[in-house]
């Protein structure tokens, strides 16, 4: 993963609810995590500020990878099926943000029928700055 030192402790989130792998001839290619929203949470406060809803109504969607070389071949709307379905069950809204630059990833989250619903700029430490976008899924029966 870009910019990531430690995987393993990046993939185990803090406030995960919830994570699923994909895995092809037993060999882990991808992931994502439904988390517990934060208050602090980019995707959470814009939501919030569009709704005036509680963070208690929504879980984002956090860390969504593949493998490039599993690309193309379905896994990731598997893995944000399975998401969306979980999220659905325990009666909460999905939000996340994308990194501007991500462009496959936008048009991915577009056709899978995300909305979005803000533009945000991430910070990092303290001079760092990287636009993006926030997007939701409806609590509503899942396809993607």
């Amino acid at each position: 993963m870009e910019g990531v030192a430690d995987p393993r402790a990046w993939l185990e989130h803090p406030h995960e609810i919830r994570s699923w792998t994909a895995v092809v001839d037993g060999v882990p290619v991808g992931q994502v995590t439904l988390t517990e929203a934060q208050p602090e949470d980019d995707a959470a406060c814009a939501w919030i500020e569009r709704t005036g809803g509680s963070v208690a109504d929504i879980a984002v969607m956090a860390r969504l990878f593949l493998d490039p070389g599993h690309r193309g071949v379905g896994l990731a709307r598997l893995l944000v099926l399975a998401l969306r379905r979980h999220a659905q069950l325990v009666g909460r809204t999905v939000v996340f943000d994308v990194m501007a630059k991500d462009v496959a990833a936008i048009h991915f989250y577009d056709r899978a029928g995300a909305e979005q619903i803000a533009e945000v700029t991430h910070r990092f430490n303290v001079d760092l700055t990287e636009p993006a976008f926030v997007y939701v899924f409806r609590c509503e029966p899942c396809s993607v």
